[in-house]
């Protein structure tokens, strides 16, 4: 019903990227390992509302700016994906949830944290 609506990319330019994300509904990445956080965090900084797994820390990396889904749940993944073409007063909310997360986050801030943790070990 919708797979004319689906588009598979190959590489794009940063460029492309950035219009990717600032078009898009949502950036759906239900991930079922870690390793998927710096995906998430570039979605929420353009400003693109995520679906992401509740699994590990994928949670974390977008706290409560994220709609966190079971990634082995089809109808969980797809709900999430409703909900923000149905629900623009949620999709907006989340929206502005992720700018602020991410404008907290630098790789800075993000070395001086690595830092403490090798200064405790």
């Amino acid at each position: 019903a919708h797979r004319d609506r689906i588009h598979k990319v190959g590489y794009v330019s940063n460029t492309q990227l950035k219009t990717l994300y600032t078009s898009a509904v949502a950036f759906v990445a239900p991930y079922f390992y870690e390793g998927g956080g710096l995906a998430i965090l570039e979605a929420m900084k353009m400003g693109c509302p995520v679906v992401t797994s509740n699994v590990g820390a994928l949670g974390e990396f977008g706290r409560d700016a994220t709609h966190l889904v079971k990634p082995d749940d089809p109808a969980a993944i797809m709900g999430g994906m409703e909900r923000f073409l149905i629900d623009k007063v949620y999709r907006q909310k989340m929206t502005t949830m992720a700018l602020e997360v991410t404008q907290k986050m630098s790789w800075l801030s993000c070395a001086r944290e690595t830092q403490k943790v090798y200064a405790k070990a």
